[in-house]
């Protein structure tokens, strides 16, 4: 084979090496968020309003789903502070608005989407 030959198939065998690594799935941990409060960082003045509203034992499940009402997608929003795009129905995230979440799938970084496999409750640290 001529040099150049075996760079070429070199190079096509890392293209295809590294597109199978990008497929491989990852755990994200965070809160299934409302994309309105995850941009604000926090559910506070969603629950503040739901309790003028006269819900007093508003909590962030309610802030989510009533900001879901209001036209918002559900994101991850992580535990580094990063929120991430979920790529399935309202209805299945519905499970889980408001709570605390990990998420197994793979993460599109160009519109940082994550493409959902599975969603248990409860985060995830590496230690279990």
């Amino acid at each position: 084979m001529k040099t150049g030959n075996v760079f070429l198939f070199a190079l096509l065998i890392f293209i295809a090496w590294s597109g199978a690594a990008q497929d491989q799935d990852q755990i994200f941990a965070g809160q299934i968020m409302d994309s309105h409060c995850a941009m604000l960082g926090s559910h506070d003045s969603g629950i503040e309003a739901l309790k003028k509203e006269g819900a007093s034992d508003a909590n962030s499940v309610d802030c989510t789903r009533a900001c879901m009402r209001k036209g918002s997608k559900y994101v991850l929003y992580s535990t580094g502070k990063v929120v991430y795009q979920l790529d399935f129905g309202n209805l299945r995230a519905n499970q889980w608005a408001g709570e605390d979440a990990k998420v197994v799938g793979t993460l599109d970084k160009g519109t940082n989407t994550i493409h959902i496999k599975a969603i248990y409750p409860g985060y995830w640290t590496p230690e279990g």
